[in-house]
């Protein structure tokens, strides 16, 4: 509640300021451990609440009333062994009831199940529109950009769910190893604290633990565990043959744009040498101009160079730097198309192919059967249902 200043008893201050709360305070360690452990070094500084008061600037007191009912000790220097593993058992139980309220595995079942049905009409659609799918699709050039895109796409659409139903069914089996680890250390639990009472002589806490069996038929288990394996088989297939799809896909996608790089630059080189034969043939037309027409000024001492003859020398002059850039360019381009073909046979050797990169089912198969075995019931054994009672809580 709010109160204000003056009506702030002197009793009442005394829990809102009873010490400096800037000032660290060593915590003292319990006489049950060994205060000079490593973790046993630690400060506890002191929250401050009221840091307005701190600051000098304090407008309004809270007092915060508390009522405790019930404390639970789970570690205490006077607990004997009983206390502890009592003290361990209601803790299990209590997370066993939040799991089983909560229902995890029940959870992921349903998202699975939702997951499998999206990546079954994802396939649908996808037979419906023409059975699309990169390792059909028609090789370059005739192939266009639009389609690739459409096949990476659609590849990578079916990619993320075939992990999304990966990661599913991996949790839910984490899920299932996980009720039962909690109902395997019960019983172990369990077991402890009746060997104690009977070593001890007698009881020192009212903790009772019982178990309800369910019996489970062992053929059906069978038949659950097989059907799961043949399915997670069949879907790591499909997720290895999206794999093999998204390599081609990019590999067609890379030897397309090789191969337009390649036919753009042969025109290129094609346009230049057409350039740089008309170039070095205008040059050769002007000597030839050049040669007739120094007969006639040779008859004549007192001839002058004429400003035609001047023009045709510049031209000339001209057709040749232009003949050299336009050489010297062609043989860039070529080098330029010399690597880009070394490129496009180093790529074609890499062509992705399913007798590269085989699928390894014995090997799988014996993954999924490992797992199995060891975060699923066993098939026939019986469903142990934990029941605890503690009569000495009121």
């Amino acid at each position: 509640r709010i109160v204000n200043d003056d009506e702030v008893k002197e009793e009442e201050a005394l829990y809102l300021m009873p010490f400096d709360p800037l000032k660290e305070r060593i915590c003292r360690p319990s006489a049950r451990f060994d205060p000079s452990l490593p973790y046993m070094q630690y400060e506890h500084v002191v929250p401050v609440t009221n840091i307005d008061a701190v600051r000098g600037a304090a407008q309004a007191a809270v007092l915060l009333d508390l009522d405790i009912t019930h404390v639970t000790l789970t570690d205490h220097p006077l607990l004997s062994g009983e206390d502890m593993m009592a003290t361990e058992l209601e803790s299990l139980w209590r997370k066993y009831q939040r799991r089983a309220e909560i229902n995890w595995v029940q959870f992921y079942s349903e998202k699975l199940h939702s997951a499998l049905a999206a990546l079954d009409t994802l396939k649908r659609e996808r037979e419906l529109e023409g059975g699309k799918d990169v390792k059909k699709a028609p090789k370059p050039p005739e192939e266009t950009g639009d389609a690739l895109v459409e096949a990476v796409a659609g590849a990578m659409q079916e990619k993320n769910l075939n992990d999304e139903v990966r990661r599913l069914r991996l949790q839910r089996a984490a899920e299932e190893f996980e009720d039962l680890a909690i109902v395997s250390r019960m019983i172990q639990v369990w077991e402890g604290m009746k060997e104690i009472r009977k070593e001890q002589g007698f009881q020192s806490t009212k903790v009772d633990l019982k178990f309800r069996r369910r019996i489970t038929d062992k053929f059906q288990d069978l038949a659950t565990q097989q059907e799961e394996l043949e399915a997670e088989l069949e879907e790591l297939k499909a997720r290895h043959a999206t794999d093999l799809a998204e390599d081609m896909a990019r590999f067609l996608k890379k030897r397309s744009t090789l191969e337009k790089k390649l036919a753009t630059l042969s025109l290129k080189v094609v346009d230049l040498e057409k350039k740089e034969a008309d170039a070095n043939q205008g040059d050769q037309a002007d000597l030839d101009d050049d040669g007739a027409s120094s007969d006639e000024d040779d008859d004549d001492e007192e001839s002058v160079a004429s400003p035609v003859k001047t023009k045709k020398g510049a031209a000339r002059a001209s057709d040749g730097k232009l003949a050299t850039h336009l050489r010297l360019q062609r043989e860039a381009e070529l080098r330029s198309l010399d690597k880009t073909k070394e490129v496009l046979d180093k790529l074609l050797e890499k062509e992705p192919t399913a007798a590269d990169r085989p699928f390894d089912e014995p090997l799988n198969r014996t993954e999924i059967e490992e797992r199995q075995r060891s975060t699923k019931r066993a098939p026939g054994d019986p469903i142990y249902l934990p029941m605890f009672s503690d009569q000495g809580q009121r």
